[in-house]
């Protein structure tokens, strides 16, 4: 009795940890980033937002210099009066697109999608730029949104924001991109195992289907013979025909 009890706790475990779902968020605001959820560890992995340096009116403690050789260096411009550059919304659609494919090739029939926001306002300032521009996003969501759709269970929340749109009078392009996308554990499991059998059977049959050095060297001395013979009996026709 205590051997069945210990038995079934231990498939009871294996079943609870084969439930468990890691969630992988997607979230494009101002900038791109990446969470990993896993119940209740939640930890960001990438993000396209560079930390600003430390503001020099601080005071913060001097560290002790060593007195060095004097050197001719070239002067520097400070990096105070430079604009901050930030990524274009293409290339974080491309990397949204990238990131996506690559978690859909393999695990495609298993993943379940929920779609929270997918919108963009496109806006540079320029007319002709917005038009340009907004054609290029509509294209990139079309791709991303269709990548999404081939998962098994896929939903979009009812009150998600969905679409592309042109704002004429902005000057900055915003975006209101959030996805969940997870798998369960043991989903995970059953496709590791089935590759593994796949592997092991294409082993097993290749090595029966082998062929050794001396079959091949009989099939080639039947192809030459096969040769031979066609060639000999297609001399007699071209006689005839010159007679």
């Amino acid at each position: 009795m205590t051997a069945l009890i210990i038995i079934g706790s231990v498939l009871l475990l294996f079943f609870l940890i084969g439930c468990i779902r890691p969630h992988v968020f997607l979230r494009v605001k101002e900038d791109f980033e990446v969470r990993i959820k896993v119940l209740f560890i939640n930890k960001r992995v990438f993000t396209t937002k560079k930390t600003e340096p430390p503001d020099p009116e601080l005071d913060l403690p001097q560290k002790k210099k060593k007195p060095k050789k004097k050197k001719t260096k070239k002067k520097k411009s400070t990096d105070k009066n430079k604009p901050k550059t930030k990524i274009a919304i293409m290339d974080i659609l491309d990397m949204v697109k990238k990131l996506i494919a690559t978690v859909f090739k393999k695990f495609k029939r298993y993943l379940r999608v929920r779609v929270y926001n997918f919108s963009v306002d496109v806006a540079t300032g320029d007319a002709a730029k917005t038009a340009i521009l907004f054609g290029a996003v509509c294209g990139a969501c079309s791709l991303i949104f269709e990548i999404l759709e081939g998962a098994m269970d896929f939903r979009i929340n009812d009150d998600a924001d969905i679409g592309a749109r042109c704002d004429y009078l902005s000057e900055k392009t915003r975006a209101n991109i959030e996805v969940d996308i997870s798998i369960s554990v043991g989903q995970v499991v059953r496709l590791a195992l089935s590759a593994a059998g796949v592997a092991l059977w294409g082993l097993l049959t290749a090595k029966k289907t082998k062929k050794t050095p001396k079959q091949k060297k009989n099939e080639k001395i039947k192809e030459n013979k096969d040769k031979k013979e066609i060639t000999a009996a297609q001399t007699p026709e071209r006689n005839e025909d010159n007679a």
